[in-house]
């Protein structure tokens, strides 16, 4: 049997063992977590891709202040005030922005007074032939301005509105001719020295001194003193040219040309002494004379009225910006002027 004494060492020896064993698994656990890296914080995502700083917040791109560029160009206004044309032998007056009232129930070639007050036209009264006529914007009277002359045509007001410059039949050519409003006065402007030279388009200038005109024999535009005196040619033709008209002040005269070779009509100015000549803007789809129904300056001269194409459709064209603005209404011989005039 084992003694006392070997039996106490074996105890002993196992309980120091175990205590060792003991030791061993604490100062392992503790070694191994002195060596573990504390955990990283969380860092925020940064949705743009750039490096997230220190303090957590994001630097986000710079977005960059837009540099103010030019102001755009202001539309140009309504236009306003009121407008006279002729459309299938009717005479119609508008006041721009509103309906257009039938005027005169046959009658051609209107234009209105400075003052609004009277249209002049060519028509009958009676089983008369065609003459100058003048009807009254708010009572529609009538009034007879010529009574024999042959074939007048193209009446234009005198900016003071005492007076009619018109173009008629004398001999074998067309002359100039210039009346008082009243049917008084009568006088001849213009003096063909050949057969050839037909004068036609009659507008009076600013200060109504002088008379503009186109000389059809040979195609150029003219200015003639009202009391007499020789005419003063403004622009030689370069191809076709039309609508010599006057700017209300005085500076500028619009007209319709085609050159040589060329298939459309182009709006243009120039100077009143024919310098300075500009091409506003080109007529889409005119390629006849036929297809120009006139044209009239807006009464702060800025904008130019274009009566044109199958329908004669009436656009304004903005001197600024060289584009139609506005469509007016349809019809041929267009007159503007500012003040409107709510016919009956």
């Amino acid at each position: 049997m084992m003694s006392e004494r070997r039996r106490r060492l074996i105890v002993a020896g196992v309980t120091g063992f175990a205590m060792l064993l003991m030791i061993g698994v604490v100062l392992g656990i503790t070694l191994r977590g002195r060596s573990t890296s504390p955990a990283a914080p969380q860092q925020y995502i940064n949705p743009t891709g750039r490096e997230t700083p220190r303090n957590g917040i994001p630097n986000f791109p710079t977005i960059p202040t837009a540099t103010p560029g030019p102001s755009p160009t202001p539309l140009p206004a309504p236009p306003r005030g009121t407008v006279v044309y002729e459309r299938s032998g009717t005479i119609y007056l508008l006041v721009l922005g509103g309906q257009e009232r039938t005027l005169v129930p046959a009658g051609n070639q209107p234009k209105i007074a400075p003052d609004g007050s009277r249209v002049v036209y060519i028509g009958r009264v009676g089983s008369t032939d065609n003459q100058l006529l003048v009807v009254d914007t708010r009572s529609r009277q009538v009034s007879r301005v010529t009574d024999k002359v042959r074939d007048p045509a193209l009446p234009s007001w005198s900016p003071d509105g005492q007076h009619i410059a018109f173009r008629a039949a004398m001999n074998d050519t067309t002359e100039i001719f210039a009346i008082n409003a009243d049917g008084t006065n009568l006088q001849q402007v213009t003096h063909g020295q050949t057969k050839r030279d037909n004068a036609t388009e009659p507008s009076w200038s600013a200060d109504g001194a002088a008379i503009y005109y186109k000389n059809q024999g040979d195609g150029a535009f003219y200015r003639a003193p009202v009391t007499g005196g020789v005419p003063t040619r403004i622009r030689a033709p370069s191809g076709e040219q039309y609508d010599l008209t006057p700017s209300p002040d005085g500076k500028s005269l619009a007209f319709t040309q085609r050159g040589p070779g060329e298939q459309e009509f182009v709006l243009s100015t120039m100077s009143a002494d024919g310098t300075n000549e500009r091409r506003v803007a080109t007529l889409p789809t005119i390629t006849a004379p036929e297809q120009l129904g006139g044209l009239a300056w807006s009464p702060l001269s800025n904008a130019i009225l274009v009566s044109s194409g199958g329908s004669f459709r009436e656009e304004v064209y903005d001197l600024k910006t060289a584009r139609p603005t506005t469509a007016v209404a349809y019809g041929a011989w267009p007159s503007w002027i500012a003040a409107e005039i709510n016919a009956p």
